[in-house]
């Protein structure tokens, strides 16, 4: 990877190459960058199974669907060395450029085994990743409702959680030194995963007639990690925690 174009000096002709050091990236890490919230909606069916002392029992399936947006744009510091090659001339005058020749002449030969100089220096690199995912879940469990009067109740529910996610990840990195860039990486990839966990949920509802009503709620859930590698950058979406706050209308038929 080239810096410039050769330099020649009195008696000797130079070539240098800037090489940044693939360790100095080992280690560069980027943590909660994915806590904002992000949007999705939900279709929820309760059968009603019977009474349970105060409060009405059944069974609630849902299907949600959550987009998963990430973005990140952060910079590390790296180190790089400047490697220097000098091929001494020992008394050729070297013809003025363009000029091709061959080893076995007509023309000037230099030798090839250059004296070499290493310089190592501070780099800086920028780095863009981005993270474009949809979730797919299904939840299925019991219910529990209670009647606080004659149109606001309580819902609980929890149970088995499962999710589909699919996954699209990309990252753009480029290094500088000096305000000058001398290497570049990019890449992207899919990746789609089944994931199992399980939930707990509690709704506030209240009843604008026989059949419509509006709810509002929070639920938790907890999936495993949803880990994907691209090019040697790792991305992770930690479901254990997520919190999902809901509000909508319920049907009754």
């Amino acid at each position: 990877m080239e810096l410039g174009l050769p330099q020649q000096q009195p008696g000797a002709w130079q070539r240098h190459h800037p090489i940044p050091q693939p360790e100095c990236q080992r280690g560069w890490s980027i943590h909660d960058v994915g806590d904002d919230p992000q949007h999705g909606a939900e279709l929820v069916y309760n059968r009603y199974l019977g009474r349970a002392g105060h409060g009405l029992w059944g069974l609630e399936s849902g299907f949600h669907w959550v987009n998963i947006g990430i973005q990140s744009s952060t910079s590390a510091r790296a180190s790089a060395q400047r490697t220097t090659d000098t091929y001494a001339l020992n008394g050729v005058v070297p013809p003025e450029a363009p000029y091709n020749g061959t080893f076995t002449g007509p023309g000037p030969l230099i030798s090839d085994t250059p004296t070499r100089d290493v310089t190592p220096f501070g780099a800086t690199i920028k780095g863009r990743h981005e993270l474009d995912a949809d979730l797919f879940g299904l939840r299925l469990g019991p219910y529990y409702e209670i009647s606080l009067n004659e149109r606001m109740a309580l819902h609980f529910s929890g149970g088995l959680a499962l999710g589909l996610i699919d996954s699209e990840f990309s990252y753009g990195e480029v290094a500088t030194a000096s305000s000058l860039s001398f290497g570049s990486a990019s890449g992207s990839g899919h990746k789609s995963d089944f994931l199992v966990g399980g939930y707990v949920d509690a709704d506030l509802s209240y009843a604008l007639g026989k059949r419509w009503s509006l709810f509002g709620g929070v639920q938790y859930e907890y999936l495993n990690t949803f880990t994907q590698k691209v090019g040697g950058r790792e991305a992770k979406l930690d479901f254990s925690g997520a919190v999902y706050v809901r509000a909508g209308v319920g049907l009754e038929f």
